[in-house]
């Protein structure tokens, strides 16, 4: 009882020290009572985030995650928990790169909304007028779609009730014949638009669509005549100061800017394969939490640029194998990001749900 007393202590200690200083020292890692370590640093008032993270994190078996939290342009928490590798060496740092999986589309929905701003395209643009090198449609209704229906997942697509082709990779390199690693986003719209009918009559319904948001990108490069990637770095990285990149599908190949994910199973190359190459506007980008903070700052996730007291309560969530990520824009002006590096397959929307309430409810009780 007199050693965990101590031990306490001692954790208490650090903690305090840590969470009220902004020194160089902050990134070397602390050991929580739960055996994770924690890194960065947190403005006091926001020490409950150091008691819950860590309690999802291992509740739920999860290696670890980063958190960031900005208010007016200032980060008052940037931390980061647990392990980024899976022999659990090396404890995660605030400014590690991670997947953030659908958050992915922000960065997309500012990009189209640019292009509209600088008369290229418009909400009317049929879509239909960037793929005309499509030799054949698998559906008329195709030729309704607009640039409004995608953003607003309205074109067509319904990923429930058919193929999401960009989760069924494994399907479509069969197909065409063609090696998953050289496959493009160009390969499967040209697919998609030839073979995959619609599941509704564009803007008669709601469905979320991965595949609409890769079709924006598309658009994108056509409209603004250099690639996606490219295009976002000019628009909103470089003004922000900030780096993203196009992320792995798998371990092995990884960027040496991205820390380990953890899945429950490594993607089989010829089944099921995840390529975020080809999901690039959908769910393709890796990047850190403070990075997306800072463009929480100066975007709404949908896409309009942040006003002086302007007030919108907005949020993002994604999830596929080996990630979880979730940014919240409060009433406060405070934008929130967490990003894990794990996933229990079992019940992802239920856990991100309880993400959401835990992000929430912890945020609500230290003011923000």
């Amino acid at each position: 009882m007199r050693k965990f007393y101590i031990v306490f202590l001692i954790h208490f200690f650090m903690s305090s020290l840590l969470c009220n200083s902004f020194s160089k020292t902050a990134d070397k890692p602390i050991i929580s009572l739960n055996a994770l370590p924690i890194t960065g640093f947190c403005s006091k008032g926001f020490e409950d985030f150091d008691k819950v993270i860590p309690k999802f994190l291992t509740k739920r078996g999860l290696p670890g995650a980063t958190l960031a939290i900005m208010k007016n342009g200032k980060l008052l928490v940037k931390r980061g928990y647990g392990w980024s590798n899976k022999n659990k060496t090396k404890a995660i740092l605030p400014d590690d790169f991670l997947r953030i999986a659908s958050i992915t589309k922000v960065f997309t929905i500012i990009a189209i909304k640019n292009l509209i701003k600088t008369n290229k395209i418009s909400y009317e643009t049929p879509i239909i007028d960037f793929l005309n090198n499509q030799a054949a449609i698998a559906d008329q209704n195709i030729k309704k779609i607009t640039i409004f229906h995608l953003l607003f997942h309205q074109g067509g697509w319904n990923s429930e009730e058919s193929l999401d082709p960009l989760l069924s990779l494994g399907m479509i390199t069969s197909k065409l014949h063609k090696d998953i690693e050289n496959l493009t986003p160009h390969d499967v719209l040209k697919y998609a638009i030839e073979n995959i009918e619609l599941d509704f009559v564009p803007g008669t319904s709601t469905n979320y669509s991965n595949l609409g948001y890769s079709v924006l990108g598309r658009i994108i490069e056509k409209a603004a005549k250099i690639n996606y990637l490219a295009f976002i770095n000019n628009i909103i990285c470089k003004p922000l100061n900030i780096k993203v990149e196009i992320g792995p599908s798998r371990l092995s190949g990884k960027s040496p800017s991205e820390i380990d994910f953890y899945q429950s199973h490594d993607l089989d190359l010829k089944s099921d394969a995840i390529s975020l190459k080809v999901a690039d506007a959908s769910f393709g980008l890796i990047t850190s939490s403070p990075n997306i903070c800072k463009v929480l700052n100066s975007y709404w996730i949908d896409g309009d640029k942040r006003l002086t007291n302007e007030q919108r309560q907005l949020i993002i969530t994604g999830s596929m194998p080996g990630s979880m990520a979730l940014a919240r824009q409060r009433y406060s002006g405070a934008s929130i990001v967490i990003l894990i590096n794990g996933r229990d397959n079992n019940n992802p929307e239920m856990d991100n749900e309880n993400l959401k309430q835990l992000i929430d409810n912890t945020a609500n009780k230290c003011g923000i």
